[in-house]
């Protein structure tokens, strides 16, 4: 996952994007997306919270967004504390929804989310990938996706499934228009 224009991982240009000061819910939900044990807590709608958390749930760090400071204190513990989150580790946490006592409507919220948060994930991992094509591991991953979606929740979670998969093809097609026109530049 390393990559070939910055040399750093995605995960830690995710982070980097949060500078030093203020930072917006996109930019904390890339870094969310990234790493099992940053949260977005204490929703307001127009602020909120970016949390650290050690593995076992314990406070690391945390600030609003709208800090002044809040990115700086953030990217150094997420840089020295954050878990990153694998392809696997999200496949697991779609299946995992199936044993938890939720009711059906927000089973169904938590799985958008959970596969909204994978098509990002499998948009990461092929960016540095010629012309769009998902890497084979890739490509097992997000098609067992489909499958849990289908078993899981029928019809809807295919139609979810499917939204999902237009998005992330809609990216993949950005994101080679873009490294072309960078190569040709």
């Amino acid at each position: 996952m390393i990559s070939t224009q910055t040399g750093t991982t995605t995960e830690l240009r995710c982070v980097a994007a949060l500078g030093n000061g203020t930072f917006t819910r996109d930019q904390a939900m890339n870094v969310t997306a990234a790493f099992s044990n940053v949260f977005i807590e204490d929703d307001q709608g127009t602020h909120f919270r970016l949390v650290v958390r050690e593995p076992s749930g314990c406070l690391i760090w945390r600030a609003f967004n709208f800090e002044a400071e809040a990115g700086r204190g953030l990217r150094t513990d997420i840089n020295r504390s954050g878990v990153r989150k694998t392809l696997h580790d999200r496949l697991e946490s779609l299946t995992g929804l199936n044993d938890k006592t939720l009711a059906l409507s927000v089973r169904r919220e938590f799985f958008w989310f959970e596969l909204h948060d994978l098509a990002k994930a499998v948009r990461v991992q092929a960016m540095n990938v010629p012309e769009s094509t998902l890497p084979a591991d890739v490509l097992e991953v997000w098609t067992k996706a489909g499958h849990l979606a289908l078993n899981h929740f029928g019809e809807q979670g295919e139609k979810a499934w499917m939204n999902a998969s237009q998005w992330l093809a809609e990216e993949l097609k950005k994101d080679s228009a873009a490294e072309t026109a960078a190569v040709q530049a």
